[in-house]
């Protein structure tokens, strides 16, 4: 055998090996993809508030976290889930709500602006001994009809979780008072007619909790 022949049944001999060691870290597949549920807790849980009210949005969650794509739990350790949250003027469509006065408790919480009066929350979790923590609050200073809705910048992105190299989250959906009433009928009388229209279960999907300000 020629040396040129050895190096290419070599190489070919290689490629192989490391696929094989690839699908092992992937369990037997060629890549994992990801689709998590943050659970959200919105309190105190009431559709109507008063000026002054404090309205409490909170993350508290174990880096055990279930994937509904292959039914399986992996430690997510210290992950930025490129979360955020909005609150949606029902009546002004798509402004959010203005000028609001956040008061942070755990986690960080930035202002994201994408166009004038259209603002969204950036969440970045504490991490500590296993579990994620976020918390802050918005207070009530405008009254009117309002949507909370939850969102990531993480679809079909590529991350680290595994020792496998082909992995990515497909979504992250939210799960806002463990699905209890969030006050989804309210959501048929507001303007923007994309809202009005969503199904219990996209509104569920997106974590949406309605209440308003009087």
């Amino acid at each position: 055998m020629n040396l040129s022949r050895y190096i290419l049944l070599t190489a070919i001999l290689m490629v192989f090996i490391c696929y094989g060691c690839g699908k092992k870290s992937c369990g037997g597949k060629r890549g994992i993809t990801y689709e998590f549920d943050l659970p959200v807790t919105i309190s105190p849980a009431k559709d109507t508030f008063r000026i002054g009210d404090t309205i409490w949005i909170e993350n508290a969650f174990s880096d055990q976290m279930y994937n509904a794509e292959d039914g399986k739990t992996y430690t997510v350790h210290n992950f930025d889930f490129k979360a955020s949250w909005q609150v949606c003027d029902m009546n002004y469509p798509p402004y959010t709500y203005p000028d609001p006065i956040i008061i942070p408790l755990s986690g960080t919480t930035n202002i994201y602006s994408a166009a004038p009066n259209v603002q969204s929350y950036q969440i970045k979790h504490d991490y500590s001994n296993g579990s994620y923590k976020y918390k802050a609050g918005i207070v009530a200073t405008r009254s009117g009809a309002y949507l909370v809705s939850f969102s990531t910048f993480l679809k079909a992105t590529k991350v680290d979780i595994t020792e496998c190299p082909n992995e990515d989250v497909k979504n992250l959906t939210f799960n806002t008072n463990n699905g209890g009433n969030n006050h989804y009928e309210a959501l048929q009388y507001s303007k923007d007619i994309s809202a009005a229209k969503a199904t219990k279960a996209e509104f569920d999907k997106y974590g949406g909790y309605c209440f308003y300000i009087k």
